[in-house]
């Protein structure tokens, strides 16, 4: 369906989008949820969500309420997880297509959702968690939310804490107006009293939180807030809290509002790079390169001076050559999983940042590049292999080399990388290119 088309582009199917398209399917599907087996529920309500995802927002408003309320009345019933997980997706994609029609529907999903959280089965507490996310641009109680979700927290155990975590990040960065200080003030509080307990996914989704936070309240001032909490831990559990932070932080601001505390956002994430803990080492990979593809986002001052290519050309020149460095030393780290981190590291980097690796009056990373061939060529772990190589594919493509005769030879890079690149863009480039990417999470937020 989707040959063609832009990778992650929205895919629509031209029968369901005419009037009353979907009507059939709907019916069908809708039958199936509401009169069948529990299995023969789950099945109905996935493909309900894919027939949905299928269709414009324009031809599916007809049918939104009629969607609707039989997922909500069956979800609140007791079936086994796997209809609700399925419900629960079909709903969060309800609410991205139709979601204006779901106003009134609001307080019963809301409900919905945050029952979800509590939910013995991780994938619903999840889902339900990243429905309540999407909900909350529509909703209007969005304070009495916050504050039940975060009272809730005192008394969770881990399980349920980490989903309600996720759920307030998402609402906090979703959240169409701020919240009362006091409420937040609450909100933070809680976040950071769970940077150090003793459960890594509840330490991932406070960081995820802190970070949420930010967008705001003072970024300073919450920093500081999280040093003075990670002193009563040990040491490398502290420093490991604080990165989880930074990164969150770097994925949820604006680089503008970075910009002064790069200084110490580039010093932690060295720091861990070099640390003797693998703990610290492999999310530092990741830092390190949300740190430089910051460093490189042209001011927008710059931008209305200069243009857009020359803005970003200063800036990219601009990024600490030792910073370049420090991400590719990892590439070739004596630990496995710190090189698998890296390679992603690498992707995320040209993704977002290709004026990093176009060699336009910037010198090329070399290091990162010669590093991430020799990850290429290692033939002892396969997953590694082909990691590396679909990094090198978005390498390749960021430097703006088409062709094998693009690579540049000398100086600019080592005569090994450069003969593999050139060998790489004539016999694999376009057969990675044309593959569907394995689900990588390796640098997202808890979720």
């Amino acid at each position: 369906i989707s040959a063609g088309g832009a990778r992650d582009a929205p895919v629509e199917i031209a029968g369901l989008c005419l009037k009353k398209g979907l009507a059939p399917l709907a019916a069908v599907f809708l039958h199936g949820l509401m009169t069948g087996s529990p299995d023969l529920r789950e099945t109905s309500a996935a493909a309900l969500g894919e027939a949905i995802g299928f269709t414009s927002a324009a031809a599916l408003g007809p049918f939104v309420v009629q969607i609707t309320g039989p997922l909500i009345r069956i979800v609140g019933d007791r079936f086994p997880w796997g209809v609700k997980a399925a419900i629960l997706q079909t709903l969060k994609l309800l609410i991205g297509k139709g979601a204006m029609l779901l106003k009134p529907f609001v307080p019963q999903l809301q409900t919905t959702f945050v029952k979800a959280l509590a939910d013995p089965t991780k994938t619903v507490r999840l889902r339900g968690a990243a429905a309540l996310s999407a909900l909350v641009a529509l909703s209007t109680r969005i304070e009495p939310l916050t504050s039940d979700l975060t009272n809730s927290l005192a008394s969770a155990e881990p399980g349920v804490a980490y989903a309600t975590l996720v759920a307030l990040a998402g609402v906090l960065r979703n959240m169409p107006k701020p919240l009362s200080d006091a409420t937040l003030d609450r909100v933070k509080a809680a976040a950071v009293e769970k940077l150090l307990v003793e459960d890594e996914q509840v330490d991932v989704a406070a960081a995820s939180l802190v970070g949420a936070c930010a967008k705001w309240c003072d970024v300073p001032t919450l920093l500081e807030s999280v040093e003075t909490a990670v002193e009563k831990g040990d040491e490398w559990k502290g420093q490991l809290a604080e990165l989880r932070v930074h990164l969150s932080l770097l994925r949820t601001l604006p680089a503008s509002e970075c910009r002064p505390i790069f200084p110490s956002l580039m010093s932690s994430a060295e720091a861990a790079a070099t640390a003797d803990r693998i703990e610290l080492r492999q999310p530092a990979t990741h830092a390190l390169a949300r740190v430089a593809a910051a460093m490189a986002e042209p001011h927008p001052d710059d931008v209305d001076e200069l243009g857009v290519e020359e803005a970003a050309r200063v800036a990219a020149a601009a990024v600490p050559a030792q910073l370049l460095s420090a991400l590719g030393t990892t590439l070739l780290d004596r630990a496995l999983d710190v090189r698998q981190s890296a390679v992603h590291a690498v992707k995320t980097l040209a993704r977002l940042r290709p004026s990093l690796f176009n060699g336009n009056g910037v010198n090329l990373p070399s290091q990162i590049i010669a590093n991430l061939a020799t990850a290429c060529q290692d033939k002892r772990n396969t997953l590694l292999q082909n990691a590396a190589q679909r990094s090198m594919m978005h390498v390749v493509a960021a430097c703006g080399w088409g062709t094998p005769d693009k690579v540049p030879r000398g100086a600019a890079l080592p005569t090994e990388a450069s003969i593999y690149c050139a060998d790489f863009l004539r016999r694999s480039a376009k057969r990675i290119a044309a593959m569907d990417s394995e689900a990588e999470d390796s640098d997202t937020e808890a979720a």
